[in-house]
């Protein structure tokens, strides 16, 4: 007498650790750049060289990559844009981690703020986050039958499980290019530049995994034509790529997370040799897991009928889908905002950034509230320097509706700025419409306890019953409780009792017979 196993796949958590810091450095303006009047506007992003682990501790070290665009301390007020990179190195201390570990290391920008020192120097403070997530596949067997050569009862418990399939680190490039209208002019130098990703998707299919988004792209630049005016470009490029994901299948659950770490754009010459041409590099570090979910017959109690059984059982922790839905926050509200009695003339530019502050379980719902920090640019009536900024912040709370999420369930939740508009409405107000897509991916963590081991005694079963009985169902009886007490098959009792299903009710009289 065996059991008839199947192997299923679980991941775990074996850590994740958070490290804070900060970066606080004094950087020089290069000889080749301008003296600086004032910082307009500000971005940064992180980019990760190198993750080397050790017992009980990561070391990351990486680059943050800084970009302002500022105007120049002369008499016209010319717009200059300055790059440089800030190297770090941290030290994390995670117990779970062991030298040879492949832990997912990814890093978030969470303040920059950059001021001028004098005309050439300027201040750059970061506070940065770093999460080392370390996770690994346990493969369990589970009891799915018995192979019988005595009589044996063996009862199968039915339950839903996220089976890992795929889980792995990749990244995604996006490689592309887009040609100016005709009716603005070549490009000198591009002084600001803004990539970000909106509407993604992932799709698993056959061994591969499709991606679908959308690039937007907004740059300030300097024209060929000589003059000291400034053209603003802004468009949106569909892209679609597959990336090599081997045990990949249609019907997989995907729960992909992604970190941008490289946004580049660079001049190239068209067809005509004319620098009317925007080439564009975006790298996606992806965490990719793919689920099965698994409707289980697993054993979870068997009895012998004539002989006694020896029966081991074992528990296995499980997790069971509870949903994966992409909900969408529509925001619109009237800002008010000082513009210092200044004629706002037109707003050029905007930017948000997301922070979710708080998410709670809440009635069927996971309730969260935050705020989105709004940076925008733009052009007054002052003659020298005629451009602004401005910043100001919107809150937020919203309500995803989950049916059956309780204090148990674990969640992870992503979320993404689609789409962002500022416009004037009147001298001291501002109407921002604001799109945020919310990604949600939430399973209960639960037992199941399975038959993992029988044996069959010599003993023969004893049970002190009478041949034959009569017995009255009780409150919380089941069908497979009444026969493992005698010891009787279950089919039998269904055929002494012209029974068709397993269903018994309470006060219902059975003939149970040996």
């Amino acid at each position: 007498m065996d059991l008839i196993k199947t192997n299923i796949h679980m991941d775990r958590t074996d850590c994740r650790v958070e490290s804070q810091f900060t970066l606080d450095e004094d950087c020089n303006v290069s000889d080749s750049k301008a003296d600086i009047a004032r910082i307009l506007l500000s971005d940064g992003i992180i980019k990760i060289e190198e993750i080397r682990s050790y017992d009980e501790q990561v070391l990351v070290r990486g680059k943050l990559m800084y970009h302002i665009l500022y105007e120049a301390d002369d008499s016209f007020g010319a717009l200059h844009s300055l790059n440089g990179k800030i190297p770090f190195e941290e030290r994390i201390n995670a117990d779970c981690i062991s030298s040879g570990d492949n832990p997912l290391v990814t890093a978030d920008l969470e303040h920059l703020h950059i001021t001028t020192v004098n005309s050439r120097k300027i201040n750059v403070q970061a506070l940065m986050l770093l999460t080392v997530l370390q996770e690994s596949i346990r493969s369990d067997e589970i009891s799915t039958g018995v192979t019988k050569d005595e009589p044996v009862e063996y009862r199968l418990c039915n339950r839903q499980l996220l089976s890992i399939a795929v889980m792995k680190k990749d990244l995604c490039r996006i490689r592309d290019e887009v040609k100016l209208p005709a009716n603005l002019p070549e490009m000198e130098e591009i002084l600001w530049s803004d990539l970000s990703l909106s509407g993604v998707e992932f799709k698993p299919v056959e061994d591969k995994l499709n991606i679908k988004c959308d690039v937007n792209i907004f740059v300030i630049y300097r024209p060929c034509d000589g003059g000291n005016g400034y053209e603003f470009f802004e468009t949106t490029v569909p892209f679609s790529h597959s990336i090599e994901c081997n045990a990949s299948k249609e019907y997989l659950i995907p729960d992909i997370t992604y970190n941008l770490s490289q946004k580049d754009c660079e001049i190239r010459p068209d067809l005509d040799g004319e620098e009317r041409v925007i080439g564009f590099d975006v790298i996606m570090d992806l965490y990719i897991k793919l689920y099965e979910d698994v409707n289980l017959d697993y054993v979870c109690d068997v009895y012998g009928v004539h002989k006694e059984l020896d029966v081991e059982y074992e528990t296995y922790d499980i997790k069971t889908l509870l949903a994966q839905s992409t909900a969408v926050l529509r925001l619109q509200e009237k800002v008010p905002y000082n513009f210092k009695g200044e004629d706002l003339l037109q707003i050029k530019y905007s930017s948000t950034k997301l922070f979710p502050e708080s998410a709670v379980i809440g009635n069927n719902s996971v309730d969260i509230e935050g705020y989105i920090a709004v940076t925008m640019l733009y052009i007054t009536d002052d003659d020298r320097f005629p451009y602004r900024t401005g910043n100001f912040e919107v809150p937020f709370s919203y309500s995803i509706d989950l049916p059956g999420i309780n204090a148990q369930t674990i969640y992870q939740l992503n979320a993404n700025l689609e789409q962002c508009q500022v416009t004037s409405a009147g001298s001291d107000n501002l109407d921002v419409k604001v799109n945020v897509a919310f990604q949600i991916f939430a399973y209960d963590s639960n037992v199941l306890e399975a038959v993992s081991e029988i044996e069959e005694s010599e003993t023969v079963c004893t049970v002190n019953r009478p041949g034959i009985a009569v017995y009255y169902v009780k409150d919380g009886d089941c069908l497979w409780n009444i026969g493992k007490e005698y010891r009787v098959p279950l089919a039998k009792i269904k055929e002494q009792n012209a029974l068709t299903t397993d269903s018994v009710r309470k006060g219902q009289k059975l003939i149970v017979m040996k």
